[in-house]
């Protein structure tokens, strides 16, 4: 099956909107206690200022960094084990580019990251590797195709 056709999906057509934030000054636990509140496994952390990055952590970063190591999580502050820079996505972005960009840094969710009226970054939204498979997987089972760019 060709993946040539009419169809093209950007990421803003499969990413999620509603994402969750945490502060780096935030403890760990109070990142776990968000992420079963909101039943996530992802936050993004914004950035305090125009020189500051986003960045990102996940379950995985928690149990692999804290949990694992016998750490409190309540002694630990997410900025000591989120990622940053991480990887950030566009709404425009084709998704089999956003894939590569994904598998390259080896990560599985990146924010999505648009422009405010004023110019600086907005985040519009999350996308994850499961969002694009997801995508693919329903498009082939309709028989549409998209748009290898």
């Amino acid at each position: 099956m060709s993946m040539e056709s009419d169809v093209r999906v950007i990421v803003a057509d499969i990413m999620h909107h509603q994402v969750f934030t945490i502060g780096k000054n935030e403890t760990v636990a109070d990142a776990i206690a968000l992420m079963q509140l909101e039943n996530v496994r992802t936050l993004i952390i914004k950035p305090e200022d125009q020189y500051d990055s986003y960045g990102i952590i996940t379950v995985r970063d928690v149990v692999y960094q804290v949990i694992a190591r016998r750490i409190s999580p309540a002694i630990v502050k997410v900025s000591e084990i989120m990622r940053s820079p991480c990887i950030m996505m566009y709404p425009d972005l084709d998704i089999y580019e956003a894939a590569q960009r994904l598998a390259a840094g080896g990560i599985q969710r990146a924010p999505v990251i648009g422009f405010s009226d004023y110019g600086d970054d907005k985040l519009l939204g999350i996308i994850s590797l499961s969002d694009i498979v997801m995508k693919l997987e329903l498009n082939a089972l309709t028989g549409e195709g998209l748009v290898a760019v």
